[in-house]
């Protein structure tokens, strides 16, 4: 019972260290292979063409073409229609900036 146990936990560790969740958006998905693969933007120009397309993708900025699908669905072992999906929104945590804060002299006593 126990062996059996252990050898789920060991599957599941290995899935989700090796396999990309189909519920990813595609950006998500194409990042987590790139990870497992060991990959790195300049591994891919030949799929994106240039490392200026290939940032817009991957910062959400530009969409991939039919080529470029085509190119990581077999490149990167990827479903294609994973990677037909349309992306999450661009997160804007980074572009809402916080209040200044407001500082005054102190009154001397």
């Amino acid at each position: 019972g126990r062996e059996l146990e252990l050898l789920g936990y060991l599957i599941q560790d290995f899935e989700d260290r090796e396999w990309v969740k189909p519920d990813l958006d595609p950006i998500d998905a194409i990042s987590v292979r790139m990870e497992q693969l060991h990959l790195n933007v300049a591994d891919l120009l030949d799929v994106f063409g240039d490392r200026g397309t290939a940032s817009k993708v991957l910062n959400r900025q530009r969409s991939l073409s039919l080529a470029m699908i085509r190119g990581l669905s077999e490149r990167l072992t990827l479903p294609v229609d994973l990677l037909l999906r349309p992306p999450a929104p661009r997160s804007n945590k980074l572009a809402v900036a916080e209040p200044r804060a407001t500082y005054r002299k102190r009154r001397k006593r």
